[in-house]
């Protein structure tokens, strides 16, 4: 009777479909369930229509459980900065990140802290509310109570870190120019080395000024404690203050030994001749564009290019064009009143009427280069 049954469903064309479970697979990466379902906030596809608060995710979905990929300070590290914080990374998304399963003690008892977990990164971050002790060993233990969006619990791990011992606030150990220099070349840049690493080194807490201000420049780092202000643009037989705040302190928080401090330097005559640090098209360039427009980029500020100065040339015969100069790139332009010729050879010329703003040339004869247009 029951396969004469299932027979009659199957001639009439029946299907029947077994119910299908609330709770389904995880979603795609995309956020994409199968039919019928939809992707909640737990990463799980629910059934259309399920109750919110259902609860299906099983207790493990068969994958592999999260792991912590990369932490902050690292296992054992010494010398750790008082000011630190503790970073976690995790191998997938998780859920239970908190203080209670992200934690920092010191001989077994509780540091104050607040726990963040930024879930666009899997990285969860532990700010302590007050400063790290000096030379002291701090415990850090990650759960248990993590766990990814399928509930695979994380395995606790445990690791412990030092923090450093204060040598003292910081001192500048050598300068240069030093303090009252007279007859400084105006492009050399302002190094400062300090007895240790530094922190808070800024356009706001390391910078020069004239009688007009501001002058604006380049910080660059360098190991060993050393800094170095650079690319300003300064001017012969001008006196200059370089400034260093408060802001500058060592890794425990001491500021920089006498700050704030400031001191003077006057610049002597530019000797030092511009050069010319890129050029559009290059030299031996070819299958150049016909429309092209000739560029020189110069290593400091320039004065005197024009047509007669800088020129473009076929076969000895200067081509019409304009020529513009741009002082915040420090670019010269030549533009050709006509597109050039197609499969011809061009000459570039720069002339020694180029010159800085103190009147030393580029060149004391002239610099040529040549390029050949395409089609």
């Amino acid at each position: 009777m029951r396969l004469a049954l299932a027979c009659a469903v199957i001639l009439l064309g029946c299907e029947i479909e077994a119910p299908k479970s609330a709770c389904g697979v995880r979603c795609s990466a995309s956020g994409e369930c199968p039919e019928d379902y939809a992707c909640r906030l737990d990463g799980r596809c629910y059934l259309i229509g399920a109750p919110a608060e259902q609860s299906c995710v099983p207790a493990g979905d068969g994958d592999p459980p999260p792991r912590i990929v990369n932490v902050r300070p690292g296992r054992d590290e010494i010398a750790v900065a008082t000011n630190a914080f503790v970073s976690v990374v995790f191998s997938e998304g998780v859920a239970g990140v908190d203080a209670t399963t992200m934690r920092l003690a010191s001989s077994g008892i509780p540091v104050s802290a607040t726990v963040h977990y930024d879930t666009s990164g899997s990285l969860g971050t532990l700010v302590p509310s007050t400063p790290l002790r000096e030379s002291t060993v701090y415990e850090v233990s990650v759960g248990p109570g993590i766990s990814d969006y399928a509930n695979n619990p994380i395995e606790p791990v445990q690791w412990s870190f030092m923090t450093v011992t204060d040598l003292g606030p910081p001192e500048i150990t050598a300068m240069t120019p030093v303090d009252d220099a007279v007859g400084v070349d105006i492009t050399t840049p302002i190094s400062i080395r300090f007895s240790e690493a530094v922190e808070g080194i800024s356009p706001a807490s390391f910078y020069v000024t004239d009688a007009n201000g501001v002058v604006p420049g380049t910080i660059d780092f360098f190991p060993q404690n050393a800094v170095r202000l650079t690319s300003m643009t300064r001017t012969p037989y001008t006196t200059y203050t370089f400034h260093l705040t408060r802001a500058i302190v060592d890794s425990t928080g001491n500021p920089l030994v006498g700050a704030p401090l400031a001191f003077k330097f006057t610049t002597g005559a530019d000797t030092v001749a511009p050069t010319i640090i890129a050029q559009t098209p290059a030299p031996n360039d070819s299958n150049i564009p016909l429309s092209i427009s000739i560029s020189v980029r110069f290593s400091e500020p320039m004065i005197g290019a024009s047509a007669s100065t800088l020129i473009l040339d076929r076969a000895g015969t200067a081509i019409s064009g304009t020529v513009e100069y741009f002082p915040e790139t420090r670019v010269a332009r030549l533009t050709p009143s006509a597109p050039l010729m197609p499969h011809t050879a061009y000459a570039v010329k720069v002339t020694s009427g180029i010159t800085d703003t103190t009147g030393n040339p580029v060149t004391s004869g002239t610099i040529v280069w040549a390029f050949t247009t395409g089609t």
